[in-house]
């Protein structure tokens, strides 16, 4: 025990810091005392981790202190330290001082000195500059782990064109120069650089492809996510959580339930256990998909809710409409001592909009600042000003606004518009419009809201001025509305209201020709309208059918068109469950291309709003006499097959394209 050889030994041997302070203690009155110090500090810095006690670098620091003449290999572990415990600034005096005593640097030093500059990010951008420089004029720039350590704080700083140049000129790229060449684009938001790097490597692992999964999930780019995620089922790569929870979220943003059970189907054959993350992002999938029941069972059994897993449950409570539900269950978060954030908040207001709940909302809105310290965003506002809105306190929600610390953005002015459409309030709907107008000039549905409310005011000569005003303005775009139609579970197509066809004209003609008159026996084909719907909900009357907006029966119409199986007027002529007046039936195009019809469809599946089409009005829950209490929108979805439109899946699959047939992978004999 006396020799100093035997003292490293053992040194190295510790697998906790009291087995070094019990042999420091030891040695401090022995001969070997100052040569074994080097080792001790170096051992000690190995054990730390990322949640030890910041009082663990006062010891560090006490080593290196009595170490007489350092080495930079001495340094490298206490800027590793200060580095790994979230104190970046004497981690970069520690550098500054080992380049004043004229030591050199080395391939672990300059890892370490980036690391603690991508903690200071982006402010410390010029000091990364200049370490770059130096690791340059020291030869180590090279060096794969200080590439990859460059690579990473550039993205940090937010400049991607350094990072793809230290990416280039890296001679010796490995998979995680790779990775985070990956990450730098797909946390700058560059989605189709990032796919050029990820084509390009030599080899992938999961967390390449969990990269780019999740870059397309975050910015919406949900058909190519699912695409990239069934490749990579493909592969020889079992997919992670990332992986997972991102094919997941895509699934979740399009409404493609039956996707996203597969992947559920995949985890419960392949995984023992799962994860409070996987947990979140199924809740997500089904209650954003209506599957309320489903999804509270996911989340009931659920042993470890985070604050994310309940903003999944309430968001999804309150996009349907569940406002009881939705509050019950923030008090459950409340008393399960989980602190909720903006979203939760945000949950909550959207319930009590769909349901109604004007003063619950109120009282926690008051209270979001003074009792659960949540700041209020834009977003809280606007929710405010939409559930006013809806209960016709216009002038309630004007003194909000004006009262914000912050101006109204298009989002607040507009659930204030909306509320004007409703209860017919002119001069309010006038400034409302007005702040849109002048926030957003390029909307054009403020003119198609403003020309509703003059219209119900009986006001025409103001209807024909904002109709014309459309028109005459350039900047003005007209918002095309769209929807997702799954043919045999297999295909997703977005169909614009507007398509492109030979003749954009006659697919305004067909709309025009539907609008009003497409009917049938369940459902039926009109638009629910809550201000033109009043007299009718309110009667005693009990409708009969479902509403559901006339696009959908467009749509199913122009799927079948577009696959090349009949023309419009022929698959109106046939289908036995839609009726058009026969004055109307001349209007409907006949369609030369169908084939280029679905290449022109797929470009706008990125756009589909898929929830709001799907969602229709179920009379076992009767629309309340109260507008505010009837959103068409918070209801459960219900599918509608093609069996159910009057199509033939069989002979669907058989008149395909066989080109068509190939790409989609149907086979007309299952």
């Amino acid at each position: 025990m006396s020799s100093t050889t035997n003292l490293i030994t053992l040194i190295k041997q510790c697998k906790t810091p009291k087995q070094l302070h019990q042999i420091h203690a030891h040695t401090t009155t022995t001969a070997s005392h100052l040569k074994i110090l080097p080792n001790l500090l170096h051992t000690f810095t190995s054990l730390l981790k990322p949640s030890s006690s910041p009082t663990s670098l006062t010891y560090a620091t006490s080593l290196f202190n009595l170490i007489p003449n350092p080495s930079t290999f001495s340094f490298n572990n206490l800027i590793r330290a200060h580095t790994l415990l979230s104190s970046p600034l004497p981690a970069l005096h520690l550098f500054a001082s080992l380049r004043r005593l004229s030591l050199p640097p080395d391939f672990h030093t300059f890892p370490f000195a980036l690391k603690a500059c991508a903690h200071l990010a982006p402010s410390s951008f010029p000091i990364s500059q200049a370490l770059h420089s130096q690791a340059l004029k020291f030869g180590f720039a090279s060096h794969s782990f200080v590439a990859n350590t460059l690579i990473h704080v550039y993205s940090v700083c937010h400049n991607l064109d350094n990072a793809r140049r230290v990416f280039d000129e890296s001679p010796h790229k490995d998979l995680v120069t790779y990775n985070a060449m990956l990450d730098t684009f797909v946390k700058g938001g560059e989605m189709d650089r990032a796919r050029e790097v990820f084509d390009e490597m030599p080899e992938r692992d999961s967390v390449s492809w969990g990269t780019v999964l999740a870059g397309y999930a975050q910015t919406s780019r949900c058909k190519e996510a699912i695409e990239l995620f069934g490749e990579m089922m493909e592969s020889e790569i079992r997919p992670d959580d990332i992986c997972l929870v991102s094919a997941l979220s895509a699934c979740a943003q399009l409404g493609d339930l039956e996707r996203g059970r597969s992947i559920h189907d995949y985890v419960k054959r392949n995984r023992t256990g799962l994860s409070s993350y996987f947990l979140t992002a199924l809740v997500d999938l089904y209650a954003k998909c209506g599957c309320i029941e489903t999804a509270l069972k996911i989340f009931e059994s659920s042993s470890g809710k985070n604050v994310f897993t309940w903003n999944a449950m309430l968001v999804g409570l309150a996009m349907h409409g569940h406002a009881d539900l939705s509050m019950e269950y923030f008090s459950r978060m409340i008393e399960a001592g989980v602190k909720p954030d903006g979203i939760s908040f945000l949950g909550f207001l959207v319930g009590c909009s769909h349901g109604g709940k004007v003063d619950e909302a109120r009282k926690l809105f008051d209270e979001m600042e003074s009792v659960y310290g949540v700041p209020k965003e834009l977003k809280h506002y606007g929710c405010m000003a939409d559930l006013l809105g809806r209960a016709g306190l216009i002038k309630e929600a004007m003194e909000m606004i004006e009262k914000m610390p912050m101006g109204g953005d298009v989002f607040v002015w507009g659930g204030l518009l909306g509320g004007c459409k409703i209860h017919g309030d002119v001069e309010s709907a006038k400034t409302a419009a007005e702040h849109v107008m002048e926030l957003d000039p390029e909307d054009g549905g403020v003119y198609s809201i403003m020309a509703s409310v003059y219209a119900t005011a009986d006001k025409w000569d103001d209807v024909v001025k904002t109709r014309k005003s459309i028109s005459a303005n350039k900047r003005v775009k007209k918002n095309s509305g769209c929807s997702l139609i799954r043919l045999l579970l297999l295909i997703s197509i977005t169909l614009l209201k507007i398509m492109a066809f030979r003749s954009m004209n006659q697919w305004q003609r067909v709309v025009c020709g539907l609008r009003g008159y497409a009917t049938s026996t369940l459902p039926k084909m009109r638009a629910y309208n809550p201000t033109a719907n009043m007299a009718e909900q309110q009667s005693s009357k009990k409708p009969r059918g479902d509403f559901v907006p006339v696009y959908v029966a467009v749509g199913m119409i122009a799927l079948s068109v577009s696959l090349g199986l009949h023309t419009a007027k022929q698959q109106l002529f046939h289908n036995p469950n839609v009726f058009v007046k026969k004055d109307r039936r001349e209007m409907l195009p006949e369609v030369v291309e169908p084939d280029r019809v679905v290449e022109d469809a797929d470009k706008f599946v990125n756009k589909s709003f898929f929830r709001k089409v799907a969602h229709v009005q179920e009379f076992d829950n009767p629309v309340k006499s109260d507008s505010i209490h009837g959103d068409v929108y918070a209801q459960r979805p219900r599918a509608v097959t093609l069996k159910e439109a009057g199509v033939d899946p069989k002979k669907v699959a058989e008149g395909l394209d066989p080109r068509i047939r190939a790409r989609l992978g149907v086979d007309p004999k299952n």
